[in-house]
């Protein structure tokens, strides 16, 4: 009796991947959602799963693709253990849409003005995503930042 069974198909193993895929991004929002209500945010959301909230506005100005932006940030995973931070005050600069960051970061500075101070929720998706980072973010790890928008050029 021969109990193998017949190979799949390339549609079945994408519906099966596409599936599987919807299936661990529906659990991740569920952890975001559980997370975030805990601490009170009130998040907007946009088309790319990013989520962000203004907790502090300036009258700064806008940023947009290309601009010199300087942050400062506190990067946490979702149980709120530390990761990285921009240390003793001092700041990080990129240019976006070309440096090498989290895409979810270049997305939200564009929602952003010079002054504000935001919590950001990037997806695993919109972070490190599969791969993670190399040295303290897993793979598939949701970021929490606590980003500040210092000055754009």
């Amino acid at each position: 009796m021969d109990n193998k069974k017949p190979p799949i198909s390339d549609k079945e193993l994408k519906e099966k991947l596409l599936e599987a895929n919807k299936n661990r991004v529906g659990i991740e929002k569920g952890k975001i959602d559980s997370t975030t209500n805990g601490l009170g945010w009130d998040l907007e959301s946009t088309g790319t799963g990013l989520r962000y909230q203004v907790y502090e506005t300036a009258n700064g100005d806008s940023i947009k693709l290309s601009d010199v932006v300087e942050v400062k940030y506190v990067i946490t995973y979702l149980n709120g253990d530390s990761i990285y931070s921009s240390k003793n005050g001092s700041s990080q600069f990129f240019t976006v849409g070309r440096d090498n960051i989290e895409s979810g970061i270049h997305e939200v500075v564009t929602y952003l003005k010079v002054g504000d101070k935001a919590h950001v929720v990037l997806p695993a998706h919109l972070a490190h995503g599969f791969m993670g980072d190399n040295q303290k973010i897993p793979s598939n790890t949701t970021l929490l930042y606590d980003l500040e928008i210092v000055s754009v050029q």
